[in-house]
């Protein structure tokens, strides 16, 4: 009789937990850039106002203080025709929906469920003729699940 080789057992002893190991990082890193994307979405998706065109879309999910959590910011480049007044008009009190954790943590605390959006103009790119600006949503994540980014 021939003798087996152990070495493909060997490989997969190896293997399989680093297959494992690399799941364990991946999905929460997937799970946060699904929520981000959905989040970002909420402000890209907003209808804009006349005569205005997106410039840059773009979206992080980076780390704030200490802890357990990661903020999620998008932010929308915008050059338009409309005067400042009308953008600032247009886009005054506008809320869009928070990040979603899921049922269990979205209502937690009481804590409001939209987040305002904050509009800044670039006074360097702005004059008579158009108006560059600036939009950001912005939100702290409640449960980050074990993403190595928010740690």
């Amino acid at each position: 009789m021939k003798k087996q080789s152990c070495l493909p057992l060997a490989i997969a002893l190896g293997v399989i937990p680093l297959m494992v190991c690399g799941l364990a990082l991946w999905l929460p890193m997937y799970t946060n850039n699904l929520r981000l994307e959905k989040f970002a979405k909420n402000l890209y998706n907003y209808p804009l106002p006349p005569s205005t065109t997106v410039i840059e879309q773009h979206g992080e999910l980076s780390k704030v203080g200490n802890g357990n959590n990661c903020s999620y910011e998008a932010q929308q480049s915008l050059v338009s025709t409309l005067p400042r007044e009308e953008i600032e008009h247009y886009y005054e009190g506008i809320m869009l929906p928070r990040v979603s954790f899921g049922a269990q943590y979205d209502g937690l605390y009481d804590s409001p469920t939209v987040t305002k959006v904050r509009l800044e103009f670039e006074e360097s790119q702005t004059n008579e003729t158009k108006s560059s600006f600036t939009l950001t949503l912005f939100d702290v994540g409640l449960d980050v699940t074990l993403d190595i980014r928010c740690h």
